[in-house]
């Protein structure tokens, strides 16, 4: 089978729409992903500070230290299994003493994620 130039230029075109497509598919994505994490945060942020505790304190090897990884099914996390529930028992008394203190919850986020760089 031969390709004439007019072929081989449509062919080419087409590729690059399709890149151009994925690639804007991919940032519409990170977009969503990115909004979508703002709002588990507006809606959780005990389970937000517990994700950012385990990040940043966990020196545990994760095959067989934490279980950690092992706690989160399809992408969400069963606050009720050992590891999840005792990061949310710290981020719990973190957060309660920080607002005792006039620090809320959004300021102690930015700085535990502040910490994780």
């Amino acid at each position: 089978m031969s390709y004439d130039n007019a072929s081989i230029e449509e062919l080419a075109n087409a590729l690059e729409t399709e890149k151009a497509i994925r690639d804007n598919t991919l940032r519409e994505i990170s977009e969503i992903e990115r909004k979508l994490k703002k709002k588990q945060e507006e809606v959780d942020p005990i389970g937000t500070v517990a994700i950012l505790l385990h990040s940043i304190t966990c020196k545990h090897n994760h095959t067989d230290g934490c279980s950690w990884f092992y706690e989160i099914v399809n992408g969400v996390h069963d606050w009720s299994r050992s590891e999840h529930a005792a990061q949310r028992h710290r981020a719990m008394l973190l957060l309660s003493s920080s607002v005792k203190k006039g620090v809320d919850a959004d300021t102690v986020i930015t700085v535990l994620k502040e910490l994780q760089k």
